[in-house]
């Protein structure tokens, strides 16, 4: 009897045995599973750290955009030799952190003025920034390069600082050092051993957390992770790190000068980190499957048919389920305190942690991809608002403004139509400014009188008016946008800039549409952008009008006087408006840029301003002037620059006044310039100057006729006139009457 009982526990054991190959299965499968979204989970957050790396990166450029705008405006800037331009830089460097320096170079590169001080003269006219920043007149972004003033690697960035002619005069620029990747790192809650790289594209390290002084400046382009890395786009990647460390990677490309991107950012958690949750649950599964053994082995050992195979029969029977994925499955037996119950507890104890595992695996996927939506979601939000802000900035035409923040609002909300409300100043309405998806065109000669309507509440009440069923709604007065465009619900949500309403923003749906507090927080987002493009503009046209009514009025003036002038010479009246004309024509003939031409026409109105200085005994005198009254005469240009030159708006325009009776040869006054020393503007002024003089009637003498006062012209060319400029005054005079 005792062979068959040995035989049948044999039996009994072998078959317990195999009834936990589907468990120990179904572990490895899991821990297997576990191990692999462990892997490509911290490569995701990797990834993910890296592009908040580079967020921070990008939101430094933003800054320091903003920063070298600002020190741009700055008049102690503009001047900085003598100022407190170090100060002020030193003061914006300590405001704003990462910044290694602030500086100012003229336009020639030389460095003029330094947050930092310099040993010796600095010259950065051969950084990318710099030249960049001259030629386009916008804020340009350099390479990482080693700065010449702090001998730290940085990357630079410039912008330009206009003078009054709006000619790029110097260039204002910030270094940022890459220690905010020190902080970036230390704030970001990276496992321990994990790691951030800054690469260039020679495989250069440039910066690293941890350990930075022992790894930046060693080059290893051969390395996987290296390679990997500076490959030129973004993606993730398992890998040894340079310290031998396997780890798992995620890399971006840090964006640079317009040339592409210069360096490149590296995000390493380690692989034994990522896997650690893994490992433990595979040690708690097969200690669970461990234990469970041992008890069915007792069992089998100790008990009979009856109190054995039908229990273990049962077991089998729910591991092989359990083994096909039927995570619910139980063993059915009582939970008792026998061996079997006790294994029972085990059993479904082991398979209610795979289903709650399984549960939170589904639950961890779930939240993983709601988190993942809502990221990129506020990436694209973040890109829409950016492409509004470089809209706003990039360009002061409202038309142009207006289509980028509707395309934005379009798509980011996923509106069927939106359109802008303007108010019209003069008669307190609401009028069509722009709009996108609208079918026909009724809603552009709609207007609303303030408060009318859906659209007139909203700038009344200052808030976001909602109308979910168009249809039902009896106040909505626009009844043809429901019955033409099939709209259902509308919003409406008030434009304000400076506390002043500018107009509002309409949203259409043709389909019942219910929003999230997200989507009507960004649509206010929006409304505000709006708002501020449309006081731009509109800033933007009253300084318009205003400069042309400043200017008009400097003309204006500037036209009195010499009509004053004239009416105290009387032999020369109306000589000061022939001649202006006559050099403004005789200028555009010479080819002198049209720009010129307003200080041109400025300084022939006010050549003889200095004859006001000169005493009517002998400005009017009717004979010949003596030679002490000649000398007192010569000195009238001279008094036209002592009163003008304190003019700001008339420096420019000084040269004709100055230096209008400078001769070619040298013979003039007041100065005895010569040459191509005389201004062009005076040399031209000189030719109409005395061309009129010679056709007007004088007292002391008659008009002469064309062909001799043409021939006095010919023979100054070269003594009293530059003969260039003689030689196309003939060629315009002499043309016929129509030209």
């Amino acid at each position: 009897m005792m062979k068959p009982f040995i035989f049948l526990r044999i039996r009994l054991l072998v078959f317990v045995l195999l009834a936990f190959v589907p468990a120990i299965g179904l572990t490895l499968f899991t821990f297997a599973d576990q191990r692999h979204h462990a892997t490509e989970q911290a490569k995701d957050t990797a990834l993910q750290l890296a592009h908040t790396a580079t967020s921070s990166y990008e939101r430094l450029i933003l800054q320091t955009q903003s920063v070298l705008t600002g020190l741009a405006q700055l008049p102690a800037l503009r001047q900085p030799i003598g100022t407190d331009c170090p100060k002020i830089l030193r003061a914006r460097m300590d405001e704003f952190l990462y910044y290694a320096n602030i500086g100012v170079a003229d336009i020639d590169g030389n460095l003029i003025c330094s947050a930092l001080p310099t040993n010796g003269r600095v010259n950065i006219a051969d950084r990318p920034y710099f030249w960049r920043a001259v030629a386009s007149g916008d804020f340009a972004i350099g390479e990482y390069q080693v700065g010449r003033v702090t001998g730290k690697g940085t990357i630079n960035f410039g912008y330009p600082m206009l003078d009054a002619r709006g000619r790029v005069g110097q260039v204002v620029y910030a270094a940022l050092d890459l220690a905010w990747l020190n902080d970036f790192a230390a704030n970001a809650n990276l496992p321990p051993g994990s790691s951030v790289t800054v690469l260039d594209r020679k495989g250069t390290i440039l910066a690293r957390f941890p350990d930075s002084d022992a790894w930046v400046g060693k080059s290893e382009p051969e390395a996987p992770i290296v390679a990997a890395t500076i490959s030129g786009g973004e993606g993730t990647v398992e890998a040894a790190g340079l310290d031998g460390v396997a780890r798992l990677y995620g890399f971006v490309p840090l964006q640079t000068g317009r040339g592409g991107s210069a360096l490149f950012l590296s995000v390493g958690i380690p692989k034994a980190a990522a896997l650690q949750e893994a490992t433990r649950d595979l040690a708690r599964n097969a200690l669970a499957v461990t234990i469970f053994g041992t008890l069915a082995l007792l069992a089998a050992w100790a008990g009979g048919n009856h109190f054995v195979f039908e229990p273990v029969n049962r077991l089998i029977t729910a591991a092989e389920r359990l083994g096909r994925g039927e995570l619910s499955v139980r063993s059915g037996l009582p939970h008792d305190t026998g061996e079997f119950g006790r294994l029972a507890i085990t059993f479904d104890s082991m398979a209610a942690a795979l289903q709650s595992r399984q549960t939170q695996l589904e639950q961890a996927r779930e939240a993983e991809r709601q988190e993942r939506e809502r990221a990129e979601r506020q990436l694209r939000h973040t890109q829409a608002l950016r492409a509004v802000d470089q809209a706003i900035t990039g360009s002061l035409d409202l038309r142009l403004t207006l289509a980028v923040v509707l395309d934005q609002v379009v798509g980011e909300l996923h509106a069927d139509a939106a359109d802008v409300l303007l108010i019209d100043p003069h008669s307190q309405e609401l009028f069509y400014g722009a709009g996108r998806g609208f079918r026909g065109n009724t809603i552009i000669a709609h207007r609303l009188r303030l408060g009318e309507g859906y659209a007139g509440r909203a700038v009344l009440d200052r808030r976001t008016v909602s109308i979910h069923d168009l249809g039902a709604a009896a106040d909505f007065s626009r009844r043809h946008l429901v019955e033409e465009e099939g709209f259902v619900a509308a919003f409406m949500t008030p434009l304000v800039a400076k506390g002043q309403i500018v107009g509002v923003l309409e949203i259409f749906q043709r389909r019942p549409f219910q929003p999230t507090a997200e989507w009507l927080e960004f649509l206010e987002t929006l409304a505000g952008q709006a708002a501020i493009a449309i006081d731009n503009a509109e800033l933007f046209q009253r300084l318009q009008r205003a400069n042309v009514d400043l200017t008009l009025a400097y003309d204006t003036t500037l036209e009195g006087w010499s009509r004053a002038l004239d009416l105290r010479d009387k032999e020369t009246e109306g000589h000061t408006q022939r001649v202006t004309d006559l050099t403004v024509r005789l200028a555009r003939a010479m080819g002198l840029r049209e720009e010129e031409m307003a200080h041109l026409r400025r300084g022939a109105l006010l050549h003889d301003m200095g004859k006001m200085r000169i005493p009517d005994s002998i400005l009017l005198k009717p004979g010949p002037l003596t030679d002490d009254e000649w000398a007192i005469m010569k000195k009238h240009p001279a008094y036209a620059f002592e009163l003008l030159s304190p003019i700001a708006h008339l420096r420019p325009a000084l040269e004709i006044p100055y230096d209008h009776h400078e001769k070619w040869d040298g013979t003039g006054y007041p100065r005895g310039l010569r040459g191509e020393q005389i201004p062009m503007a005076a040399r031209i002024f000189a030719v109409a100057d005395v061309w009129d003089a010679l056709r007007s009637d004088r007292p002391y003498r008659p008009a002469w006729p064309q062909e001799r006062a043409l021939n006095y012209i010919r023979e100054q060319a070269g003594k009293h006139f530059d003969p260039v400029v003689v030689q196309v005054f003939l060629g315009m005079v002499e043309r016929p009457a129509q030209d």
